[in-house]
């Protein structure tokens, strides 16, 4: 998909944001959490997400262990 850099408003070229719909609400997602200590990680998925080889890194300070995200 190809989004123009620059678009058109009201007769005038302007640096402009595309806003693309998302689908889901925050009552779809769930946040993952680390399996060793449970901190959450940046990271949401759905009910309907697949996914394998995907290593994240918990961001807390006493943890900071390395983890497989498989769903």
């Amino acid at each position: 998909m190809h989004f123009p850099k620059y678009l058109m408003h009201s007769g005038k070229w302007r640096r402009g944001v595309v806003n693309i719909i998302n689908p889901y609400n925050n009552r779809t997602k769930n946040k993952v959490k680390c399996p060793y200590c449970g901190h959450p990680v940046n990271v949401f998925y759905t009910e309907k997400a697949i996914c394998r080889g995907i290593f994240l890194k918990c961001k807390n300070r006493n943890c900071k262990k390395e983890f497989e995200l498989r769903i």
